[in-house]
């Protein structure tokens, strides 16, 4: 999986008791099934089901005062400690029809039509400790916690067009096909975050403050939604044997392209606060950012697969 926005957390440090890096574009293993039945000598209908394993990979980052924290009132930073997960998952099915073209026993092409509804949801929880020593007046001996969370879920829903090529000669066989999704993709966005502060009576004391973390404040924290139109191409490619007239096995490649989807991390300001997490104090701290960017990107996926074929 490609094109997402590195996220404060995640890799090496920033500079900024952060980091950057891209936080799940791992492998993952997937299940494929597909069901059809002849209506006719030239009409099909058939129905497709993918799903990607669900990940949930983690990452933590500590660090010590750094050249940012070294203001004067920032100078009692003993350290800070980030941990982000990010949680995933991914699935589509498709429904249509099969209408065969043209062709003969050895190969044949045929045009798919029918409808496609696809999942894809992320989501981000970025915990972020800060322990204080005695030197700054107002956190002295303080151990700040913050919680920020981002998700991103996709529904796509629209139609579906394509090609199916086959060739076959004896025990081999040689299938391509192209497909072409296009409709609405529903995207929605949710933040939210919460502090809590454990600090000694005076002047702080213990807190728990709702809304407000180093990255979701008040300023972008909410549920966004809207409507994209959006291009879903997936390509195939398979070769393999015929082991009897009912059952063939075969490797192939397949690639899948999403045009506009939303991921968390494309939803946070990497600058708020400079990373500290200083929003529970209020003014100065808070200057009506981190605002909300509800930015997109792409999305693509490729993969290897075995596949067992049976008809009847």
């Amino acid at each position: 999986m490609r094109d997402q926005k590195d996220v404060p957390g995640l890799g090496a440090t920033n500079g900024q008791g952060g980091a950057t890096a891209d936080p799940d574009n791992g492998e993952r293993s997937g299940v494929r099934a597909h069901l059809g039945k002849w209506l006719s000598d030239r009409v099909a209908i058939e129905g497709d089901f993918l799903i990607l394993g669900d990940r949930s990979p983690s990452s933590v980052v500590s660090s010590g005062p750094s050249a940012v924290t070294q203001l004067p009132f920032f100078a009692g930073i003993d350290g800070m400690t980030r941990t982000i997960q990010a949680p995933t998952s991914f699935w589509q099915q498709e429904l249509g029809l099969r209408y065969k073209v043209c062709g003969n026993p050895c190969w044949h092409v045929d045009f798919l039509a029918g409808a496609r509804y696809l999942e894809f949801d992320e989501a981000l929880t970025i915990r972020s400790g800060t322990s204080f020593t005695q030197a700054p007046v107002l956190l002295s001996s303080a151990v700040v916690t913050t919680v920020d969370r981002f998700s991103a879920d996709n529904r796509f829903l629209g139609a579906n067009v394509g090609l199916d090529a086959e060739y076959e000669s004896g025990w081999f066989f040689l299938q391509a096909n192209l497909k072409l999704g296009f409709g609405n993709n529903r995207q929605r966005v949710t933040i939210d975050g919460s502090t809590v502060v454990v600090a000694p009576p005076a002047p702080l004391g213990n807190q728990t403050i709702p809304g407000t973390g180093t990255f979701a404040t008040p300023s972008n924290n909410g549920v966004y939604a809207r409507d994209r139109f959006t291009l879903i191409p997936e390509a195939a490619i398979f070769t393999g044997v015929k082991f009897h007239d009912c059952v063939r096995l075969g490797v192939g490649y397949n690639f899948l392209f999403i045009t506009d989807v939303v991921r968390p991390s494309n939803q946070i300001d990497p600058t708020a606060g400079n990373g500290l997490p200083l929003s529970f104090l209020g003014p100065p701290f808070t200057t009506g950012q981190p605002a909300f960017p509800f930015a997109s990107s792409t999305f693509w996926a490729q993969g290897v697969s075995v596949r067992l074929e049976i008809r009847y």
